[in-house]
């Protein structure tokens, strides 16, 4: 039987892994973002 902590990590890890897709390697949309924010303001 598992117990509630072992749910409620199984479920955090399934959203990390949910993110990491999203991001892209090393989170690079992030960092896309920032930079056309810079170019915008200049």
């Amino acid at each position: 039987h598992q117990t509630q902590m072992d749910s409620i990590n199984e479920h955090l890890s399934s959203l990390q892994m949910e993110f990491r897709k999203r991001l892209g390697p090393g989170g690079q949309d992030c960092g896309d973002g920032h930079a056309r924010g810079d170019r915008l303001a200049q």
